[in-house]
């Protein structure tokens, strides 16, 4: 099995596949339908899917396997379009673009008023993730916020100090300082506010959705 989540079409990928056939073995690829990166898995996820399906079908590689790891959310709901896009270039690789493909999944899964409910779902979920650090995001093994059974697995036998981890935050603001800590976070405060307008707009195509 030749397992990548995100370059899964690499030229090291190419070559381990084409080793696979010379030496007769047989082997299908892994990809993932949701990773630790967001918790409303977007296009670029998929996109990754559909590359490294359609890649290892061009090196002579006929199956998949899909993974779904809960690093994220447990709501098996967001694990469906990976899923479903795994399977339609798994089956029909290079057939539809994915445009054609999302446009047709979303109709017949969701109703195709879902699509852009579910796209401005993402940009909300990825400021989340990050916007409390001053680099990284919340699982990032420098930041040391995640369960230990997840770093355990990150880092196999490698010894992980968890410490105090304020110092990775952004400052509060300082009273002293009025004014100072929105110029310093002027551009996450600009990114939450384009959100919150967005949350709006999400909100009122629910409920037209909504029986």
């Amino acid at each position: 099995m030749r397992w990548n989540y995100d370059n899964g079409d690499s030229p090291g990928s190419g070559r381990a596949l084409d080793f696979y056939n010379d030496q007769n073995l047989p082997a299908v690829i892994a990809t993932a339908a949701q990773t630790t990166n967001t918790l409303v898995p977007g296009l670029e996820r998929t996109t990754t899917i559909k590359r490294f399906t359609e890649f290892a079908h061009e090196h002579g590689i006929n199956g998949s396997l899909c993974t779904a790891w809960d690093d994220s959310s447990p709501l098996m709901e967001l694990y469906w379009r990976g899923w479903v896009t795994s399977a339609e270039y798994t089956w029909a690789p290079g057939k539809r673009s994915m445009e054609a493909f999302e446009k047709a999944m979303f109709q017949r899964e969701f109703g195709l008023d879902m699509y852009p409910i579910y796209e401005t779902l993402a940009p909300g979920t990825d400021f989340w993730d990050r916007s409390y650090f001053k680099t990284g995001t919340r699982r990032s093994r420098s930041n040391a916020m995640v369960p230990i059974a997840s770093a355990s697995h990150w880092t196999s036998n490698e010894k992980i100090q968890f410490v105090d981890n304020k110092e990775k935050f952004i400052a509060l603001p300082d009273l002293q300082k009025p004014g100072e800590w929105t110029k310093q976070n002027q551009e996450i405060l600009e990114k939450a506010e384009k959100l919150v307008n967005s949350d709006k707009e999400t909100n009122t195509m629910l409920k037209g959705n909504v029986p």
